[in-house]
């Protein structure tokens, strides 16, 4: 599945496409989520995770000594 302003690169699309073999390639559009949204969900994954205090750094992938809250909540 992909997502993101690279689904409108043909180029792209179809370099994966080709590299996938027999693997379907489709956009996140064919999911109901449009492609364009991919950042707009991920900040608000990363807020609902800092705001309900869950971890959402991965020591496994990044090497960090532990997990941590991303982020910080202001109020005014």
């Amino acid at each position: 599945v992909a997502s993101g302003g690279g689904v409108r690169n043909a180029h792209l699309m179809a370099r994966l496409d080709q590299a996938l073999g027999d693997a379907s390639l489709v956009t996140s559009a064919a999911a109901g989520i449009d492609p364009d949204a991919k950042e707009a969900i991920a900040f608000a994954l990363l807020a609902s995770l800092r705001i309900d205090r869950i971890p959402a750094n991965l020591p496994a992938v990044t090497g960090a000594s532990r997990p941590v809250l991303l982020g910080r909540i202001c109020e005014m």
